[in-house]
């Protein structure tokens, strides 16, 4: 995937990320802006439908719009199942991205390209954190190195940037409570693979507050307070606005602003834990509209998010029923005893 003039190939297209995709030179946040009537307008828009959304979910007593796995007929027991495989799937999904980075001197994501001495001991930390995580030794030290390899970003780029980037500090939140469940080299070591109970119902919920204040904090620093950027973006790839192909004369700033509301819309949705189940659903496709047309550098840039929303999908809310599955599938038990002599 070249790069032209700080441009990277169309094949590798993301809508959230304008960043990974157009040079930012001179295109800083300008948080004067967040008093433009347009961006005013643009966040009480978004306001006006989270507030109403969040009196209705405590007026509805949580009550879901999309059921859950039990409701649709899975068993306790099944659902154990799947709880188990969540901590690896996570894991599968980080580790990837990390590997990649740590090979590429990019700190998490593209548009962090480290100095290449920085980027040789930071590279090398992205790849032992990696691949502690994937294979699930010691995770809760890789939890902590990834909270540290985003502390050296804030260093390196700011925290502006690595705002941007939060979703690392819910996946660490969640190996840090949840551990790395039974399919884990530490299963071997006892308490590496037990979760700590106090905290487990907050375990998912970190991981979606996380996200949710990641897409929020995008919608602002890439659209409605850097405009510029994001003009840009669609100067380079005029496409990404399909509403004029559908018969809306939208210009280009209106659409920035649609697509900001929207993102910040559906951040604060997650961050709140409103529907959360409905929220997943109609962001997954316009999250993924470009996925096929674009290449594997818009896939390995967004595993941990696809992660994330699976998680969220199947916690919903984290009902008395969920947390007790979650806590089983972590730490399955053994029903009988193992008997020396058939070993």
């Amino acid at each position: 995937m070249a790069a032209e003039d700080g441009v990277i190939s169309p094949r590798a297209m993301l809508l959230l990320h304008e960043r990974w995709f157009v040079s930012d030179a001179g295109m800083s946040t300008r948080w004067s802006h967040a008093l433009d009537p347009a961006t005013l307008v643009t966040v009480g828009a978004a306001l006006l439908v989270v507030l109403p959304a969040i009196l209705l979910w405590r007026q509805m007593g949580r009550t879901p719009f999309v059921p859950g796995p039990l409701a649709l007929g899975a068993t306790t027991d099944q659902l154990q199942v799947v709880y188990g495989w969540l901590p690896l799937l996570l894991a599968v999904h980080t580790a990837i991205p990390l590997l990649v980075s740590g090979v590429q001197n990019h700190l998490l994501v593209p548009n962090l390209v480290m100095e290449r001495g920085t980027g040789v001991l930071v590279g090398l930390a992205e790849v032992a954190v990696g691949l502690l995580l994937f294979y699930g030794l010691f995770s809760r030290y890789a939890a902590l190195g990834l909270v540290g390899i985003w502390m050296v970003g804030v260093i390196l780029f700011g925290p502006v940037l690595l705002l941007e980037q939060t979703i690392y500090l819910g996946i660490a939140a969640f190996f840090w409570i949840a551990g790395r469940g039974p399919i884990a080299i530490d299963r071997m070591f006892g308490e590496w693979a037990r979760p700590r109970r106090e905290w487990l119902p907050h375990a998912v919920s970190a991981l979606r507050v996380a996200t949710g204040f990641s897409i929020v904090w995008l919608a602002l620093t890439e659209k409605l307070l850097n405009l510029p950027l994001a003009l840009a973006f669609l100067d380079a790839y005029p496409f990404a606005n399909f509403l004029p192909a559908l018969g809306l004369a939208v210009s280009d700033a209106t659409f920035v602003r649609i697509a900001g509301g929207i993102e910040l819309t559906a951040g604060l949705l997650l961050m709140v834990g409103a529907f959360p189940r409905l929220t997943i659903l109609l962001l997954w496709l316009p999250f993924n509209l470009t996925l096929t047309a674009f290449g594997w550098r818009e896939l390995v840039g967004h595993l941990p998010i696809y992660a994330t929303i699976g998680a969220v999908l199947l916690w919903g809310r984290g009902g008395p029923e969920d947390i007790r599955a979650f806590e089983s599938g972590l730490m399955p038990r053994r029903t009988a005893p193992i008997d020396p002599e058939t070993q």
